[in-house]
């Protein structure tokens, strides 16, 4: 497909920004929508509009259908075994979210719920017995994130630790910005963790670390992988079996879909160990006053309504990274990187801390001038780029940054020739 067609699908492109034409390049943080996904969202609530698996007139049976159709297309995206292997969420933070609490042996069983605590007669269901006990996170315990993270998979496992006492360890990186595997099988020997939670590619240096190997590793020594793919997703192939992590996140907005919808992977083994982090509508069965039953996996994680419209048109997202195709999304993305690193290094005032890292994303810092400036200054010429500590705080701290750097995040509707205005605008306002 060329880059022609490519940029007519995403309408935003053709707005202009204090008149100047729309140079976007701030896609780590969220991607511009193509016509697909903007008329699928349209077309649900025009035509489909209904709650799913509430009755069996029409309307309902055909959001079903949809929705159903949504996750076997995600389950093929990652290539997972079952798409009942797929959850639908609200997004990364809240699958990393239901992934933490799950560790988290603290739901009060029937015999421990008094009279005070129950409401209207109805007694919380005992479930503690998903997990082994030895599968919890106790204050002996150890779990492991790596100097990389989102705060999105820093805080969840933060929270969780401290209210067992367990310690969390953070897994060193190297220069180049990956998770250093020396390092890692020398902790995973020490501490015997029982989570290890790892982003695929860094939001911040782009980096790609090797889950498979990083799996393998852990696996050996019992602990469960935790893959965080959201910057992965739009620009890497992804493959679950061959990753073998036992969970894996991502977002849609983040690979050309809609807000508010993400996918949490699980092994089937594990999936049905995870415990509802919300109850309501939709996640139960033989409900009485006294108990009830949650249901299987993937729909007892799956509570109250929907982002329905939002799940149809991932379906679109998914189909439109297909038919673009992946790997020559990758390659375009890979070509404008090189391009960009090498008229940034050009440019004595400009500091790249990890150059030449694999993922669609450079982050700089310079020497004379503040990264909010530079953002600023830089959208009066229409162009948007990130800058801040990028949910990443700790890794801005390793790499002694101050308290924030800039950021350049391609996608597939990204030219050659933004770059060039970007480069020369850059130049300018550095050089005032």
């Amino acid at each position: 497909m060329s880059m022609e067609n490519i940029r007519k699908q995403f309408p935003i492109l053709k707005r202009k920004i204090h008149n100047k034409p729309l140079i976007y390049l701030d896609n780590a943080a969220t991607t511009h929508k193509p016509l697909c996904v903007i008329n699928a969202i349209v077309d649900f609530y025009s035509l489909h509009n209904a709650n799913p698996d509430r009755g069996f007139h029409t309307l309902g049976i055909e959001a079903s259908s949809l929705i159903e159709r949504s996750r076997k297309a995600a389950s093929r995206f990652i290539n997972a075994k079952d798409s009942l292997e797929i959850v639908f969420t609200a997004g990364t933070t809240e699958g990393l979210n239901i992934i933490a609490s799950s560790f988290l042996k603290d739901t009060p069983s029937v015999n421990e719920v008094n009279r005070e605590n129950v409401v209207y007669g109805s007694v919380i269901q005992d479930l503690r017995n998903n997990f082994k006990d030895n599968e919890y996170i106790t204050d002996k315990d150890f779990m492991f994130i790596s100097d990389l993270e989102h705060h999105s998979n820093i805080l969840p496992w933060m929270v969780l630790c401290k209210k067992k006492g367990a310690t969390i360890k953070s897994i060193p990186i190297t220069q180049q910005g990956c998770i250093d595997i020396c390092s890692f099988e020398q902790m995973l020997k020490k501490y015997h963790p029982k989570i290890v939670a790892i982003t695929y590619v860094s939001n911040v240096l782009g980096s790609v670390n090797d889950i498979s190997k990083i799996s393998k590793l852990a696996h050996q020594y019992g602990a469960k992988v935790v893959c965080d793919a959201a910057q992965a997703a739009p620009h890497i192939a992804i493959d679950v079996q061959n990753l073998d992590c036992d969970f894996l996140v991502f977002s849609a907005h983040k690979m050309y879909g809609p807000t508010g919808v993400g996918i949490l992977y699980a092994k089937k083994e594990v999936l049905d160990k995870l415990q509802p982090h919300k109850y309501g509508g939709g996640m139960a069965e033989n409900i009485s006053l006294q108990n009830f039953d949650v249901r299987a996996a993937p729909f007892g994680l799956e509570s109250g309504t929907l982002n329905i419209a939002g799940i149809v048109a991932l379906y679109e997202a998914i189909q439109f990274i297909n038919n673009t195709g992946i790997e020559q999304i990758a390659q375009h993305e890979h070509e404008l990187k090189k391009y960009l690193e090498k008229e940034l290094q050009a440019i004595p005032e400009i500091i790249i801390p990890t150059p030449d890292t694999q993922g669609p994303i450079v982050s700089f810092h310079t020497r004379n001038m503040h990264h909010l400036d530079i953002g600023t200054l830089l959208d009066a010429y229409g162009i948007a780029i990130r800058t801040g500590h990028h949910c990443a705080k700790p890794l801005l701290d390793i790499l002694n940054v101050g308290d924030g750097i800039s950021r350049v995040s391609l996608a597939v509707y990204n030219t050659k020739e933004e770059i060039g205005i970007f480069i020369e605008k850059l130049k300018k306002i550095i050089r005032k």
